[in-house]
């Protein structure tokens, strides 16, 4: 028996989420990000999950694969725009994100030394934050 890659290198799945709100420790879930972990030469996976009335959607890239995933994103949303006009419905503006790949200077790995990692705040058992 010989073991190969199989031969695709895209994956798209849907997946039904609940239609309520979740919350925990009484705080709710604002969004959720979708995604597929990329197997061995995939370049593209595609994560689409509801929630609460919400469509999300997850793009997972291989930068090696396709360096243009940014503007996939771009074009996916403002295809989905269009499609939400025709229906007459709202498309949520997204959240404006830092441009991913290698888009930084380089010899960079984007870390900045001496720079603190984390949060100052403590959050107690009754979901309080002390700052």
């Amino acid at each position: 028996v010989v073991a190969r890659q199989r031969m695709f290198n895209l994956v798209v799945t849907n997946v039904p989420g609940p239609q309520f709100a979740l919350y925990m420790m009484g705080r709710k879930l604002e969004g959720l990000f979708p995604m597929v972990p990329l197997a061995p030469n995939q370049a593209l996976g595609i994560a689409i999950m509801s929630y609460d009335g919400t469509i999300n959607f997850g793009l997972v890239g291989d930068f090696d694969l396709m360096a243009d995933l940014d503007d996939l994103a771009d074009d996916l949303h403002a295809s989905l725009a269009e499609l939400a006009k025709a229906a007459g419905v709202e498309v949520a503006k997204p959240k404006a994100a830092a441009r991913r790949g290698r888009r930084r200077p380089a010899g960079s790995n984007g870390h900045k030394p001496g720079r603190r990692i984390g949060s100052t705040s403590t959050v107690t058992a009754s979901g309080d934050a002390d700052e």
